[in-house]
């Protein structure tokens, strides 16, 4: 059983989880329009709070996932220096807004496992962290991971914060994309115009707790995580499947045969995009979920990328603590198809269960279920599968991902459109699985550069032409390259990215394990793929197959 012990939201409306729950209440929003030629709603923290929360030598983002965690710590201190103690970050650009000139000298940037290490040591972590960057579905991944490692026993604590800032880099993005607002965004409504972006941190402390009777009617009434699940679309890079399946998926493997009616709220992801909201009412409704309460609050902090999972998660928490449904902040009348019972006033509920969904870029998609009722874990009984090497694919130094493709594959034109990154994990996972007799139900891949040849891609052509390009700013982010890999081989598993601040071949292990023990997939492809600059490529992978038992599923 993993607990929440501690949670904190440090947004623009409030600086922890109470004053946020408490201004959501109240109607209060920091959604403000900016940009007068080109007009754009957003929620940002103003400069005078930026000065309240900097912290020396920390950029703002830094500074700001700090003041989370320091938060949720005061209200549930653990020892972080604890080897059994885990720090999980979730962001999709972390530090991006300090990318520029390096030779100049000013640059604060750090690619993203760095940034996690240099917050980690501040704070106290001797572990190493883990930064999970999987688009929009991030936070409610890294809460999956953190679950896992700690169901698997490798930890006893975890500290989960989500965080990114909204900078030009992102802002540009996607305005190339035509999805922002300039109004504040309405979910799910007929007159929804399109997202906001948001600003803000969100921190939970999660505990594991053993599976005793004694234990389990002891923490009654505490929230719990009970499980969940990722999968991909495999369907575009950047719509998501009309019907919903991929999310659909993710939602029957985390309910299996949980009741509906137990069920106080789908916190749904609800972008106020046309093809999300649709698409997320599709998959709810082919659930069996439709009588169920829908909550969404984008409406109020604006799309919080990274943070975004973790702080309506926590918001969701709070608010059924006082038997509260949120209503869906500027919805007024249906614009969804799917049958779906959308909040538009605060509901009271006596239920204590809920679902979290979210889905992203790259077709990913996840859902996580929550609880204050006892229950024995299913993973009691949990043994560690035999995992085998079935193939294995380690680059040269003299490996070119184009050379490569026109000798040994060529006939996949969309190739010439993806990024280093995604080429090189495209051929290398291309020649890998040619070796294979068995196709992987899951990707799980590790690197250290997170998407930086994009990322310096994009900056040079906002610079130098003033527009950004949409097919460019999508490949930075970094996950894009899982979803090339699931539509060309029809993987419509879980597709995760971590980056870490060096490679390390203990904590990549945990976390397939981990992951291999947990999830539905028995055959993962896994390893490192990384692009640092345009003369290096380091790919080193395997595809594993595991054998015998995972969990005990005779509880469900």
């Amino acid at each position: 059983m993993v607990k929440v012990v501690s949670t904190n939201i440090t947004s623009p409306i409030g600086w922890t989880t109470e004053q946020n729950f408490q201004a959501y209440c109240q109607g209060g929003s920091a959604l403000r329009c900016y940009c007068p030629e080109e007009p754009y709603a957003a929620t940002l923290f103003t400069d005078e709070q930026r000065a309240e929360m900097h912290i020396g030598g920390f950029t703002h983002f830094e500074s700001m996932v700090i003041r989370s965690v320091e938060e949720a710590l005061s209200r549930a201190p653990i020892n972080l220096s604890d080897a059994r103690t885990l720090f999980v970050l979730s962001t999709t650009k972390a530090n991006v807004a300090e990318l520029c000139d390096t030779e100049s000298g000013t640059s604060h940037y750090l690619p993203p496992g760095e940034t996690a290490l240099k917050i980690a040591r501040h704070l106290g972590f001797t572990t190493a962290p883990i930064v999970v960057s999987n688009a929009c579905i991030s936070g409610v991944s890294a809460q999956l991971i953190a679950m896992r490692l700690l169901e698997a026993g490798v930890y006893d604590k975890a500290v989960v914060c989500g965080a990114d800032t909204v900078s030009e880099f992102t802002i540009s993005g996607f305005r190339s994309f035509m999805s922002l607002s300039p109004l504040p965004c309405r979910p799910f409504d007929l007159e929804r115009t399109g997202l906001n972006l948001g600003e803000a941190a969100a921190t939970m402390i999660l505990t594991h707790i053993p599976d005793e009777d004694h234990a389990l009617e002891s923490h009654r009434g505490e929230w719990t995580i009970v499980r969940g699940a990722a999968t991909n679309d495999a369907y575009h890079l950047s719509a998501p499947h009309p019907k919903g399946e991929g999310l659909k998926q993710a939602i029957q493997l985390t309910l299996r045969n949980t009741p509906a009616d137990s069920l106080a709220t789908v916190n749904a992801h609800g972008t106020a995009t046309m093809f999300n909201d649709q698409m997320e009412s599709k998959a709810v409704e082919q659930c069996g979920l439709s009588a169920v309460w829908v909550s969404a609050y984008k409406g109020c902090f604006g799309h919080t990328l990274g943070a975004s999972g973790l702080l309506e998660t926590i918001l969701t928490l709070r608010a059924l603590d006082d038997h509260l449904v949120l209503p869906v902040r500027g919805f007024e009348e249906k614009g969804v198809s799917g049958r779906i019972r959308i909040c538009k006033e605060a509901q009271h509920t006596e239920r204590e269960s809920f679902l979290k969904i979210t889905s992203g870029f790259g077709g990913c998609n996840a859902a996580m279920l929550y609880t204050k009722q006892a229950y024995r874990s299913e993973h009691q009984e949990r043994q560690m599968p035999k995992v085998s090497v079935l193939c294995e694919w380690k680059a040269d130094q003299d490996f070119s991902p184009l050379e490569a493709y026109k000798q040994s594959i060529g006939d996949y034109p969309r190739f010439y459109k993806m990024d280093k990154l995604s080429q090189a994990a495209f051929v290398a996972i291309e020649l890998l699985l040619s070796q294979a007799e068995e196709k992987p139900a899951a990707i799980i891949l590790f690197n250290r550069s997170s998407s930086i040849l994009s990322d310096r891609k994009h900056l040079a052509i906002l610079h130098n032409e003033g527009l950004a390009s949409p097919s460019t700013f999508l490949y930075t982010l970094p996950n894009i390259m899982l979803g090339e890999i699931a539509i060309r081989h029809h993987i419509q598993g879980e597709t995760s990215l971590y980056i870490l601040d060096q490679r390390n071949e203990e904590l990549m292990k945990q976390v397939v394990e981990a992951t291999l023990s947990f999830a539905e997939a028995r055959c993962i492809l896994t390893g490192w793929i990384d692009c640092p600059d345009e003369q290096h490529i380091e790919v080193d992978l395997k595809l594993l197959k595991a054998e015998g038992p995972t969990v005990d599923n005779k509880n469900d």
